[in-house]
């Protein structure tokens, strides 16, 4: 059946095809193609994504279709769907977007790197966890900072309910990774909300004991 829905596809002229890519939302045809995808030639996978990417089918379908997809693609055609996944900014594609963020290929996990950082309500720190040993400094680089961003504004929400050694601990391990973190309690030290400036000179005079400042 898979293979009666692509010889159909690929007898269609590029404009009706167009058309009927625009017009289809929903995919249940989908894992009989898939079955097939590793026998077929790497431009019929290329014209199966131009396909796809247009359609109205929702991300939630969509995504376990592209993932597919992406394990039997070339690199190219890997870079397409995952910059595709990353423009759509849902959170749908986010195991597509992890999938290709530990791809052997710069730009292929740079493209993953920015639509996960798109996506709200995500369990981001589990999904950046392989970014932090890219053999890429600027991906290690940039997902280490938005880690320790978010440790940073977590730690910040909770420290009055921590106790001094922990207050202590943690802002030292902070310091440590977080090379903006001074810089952002200098922005708090500046806040209206006398609370917030007290909780940063509190975490600052923790910070400034371990970087000496």
């Amino acid at each position: 059946f898979g293979a009666c829905v692509l010889t159909w596809l690929w007898a269609q002229r590029e404009p009706e095809r167009e058309l009927v890519a625009l017009r289809t939302d929903d995919l249940p045809w989908w894992p009989c193609v898939a079955e097939g995808l590793a026998s077929l030639r790497p431009e019929e996978r290329e014209r199966l994504f131009d396909f796809l990417a247009p359609s109205a089918v929702p991300a939630e379908t969509l995504a376990p279709a592209l993932a597919d997809l992406y394990e039997a693609a070339a690199p190219a055609l890997r870079l397409r769907i995952a910059r595709h996944a990353a423009k759509a900014h849902h959170p749908a594609m986010a195991a597509l977007l992890a999938r290709a963020l530990r791809e052997e290929n710069e730009v292929v996990q740079t493209a993953a790197l920015d639509g996960l950082l798109e996506l709200e309500g995500t369990d981001l720190p589990r999904l950046l966890a392989p970014a932090l040993g890219s053999p890429y400094r600027e991906v290690r680089h940039r997902a280490s900072r938005v880690l320790a961003r978010r440790s940073f504004d977590r730690y910040l929400s909770r420290f009055n309910a921590l106790d001094p050694e922990t207050r202590d601990r943690a802002g030292k391990a902070l310091a440590k990774i977080d090379e903006s973190m001074v810089d952002r309690l200098s922005d708090e030290l500046q806040s209206l909300d006398p609370t917030r400036r007290l909780k940063a000179l509190q975490v600052l005079e923790i910070v400034g004991l371990e970087k000496g400042v």
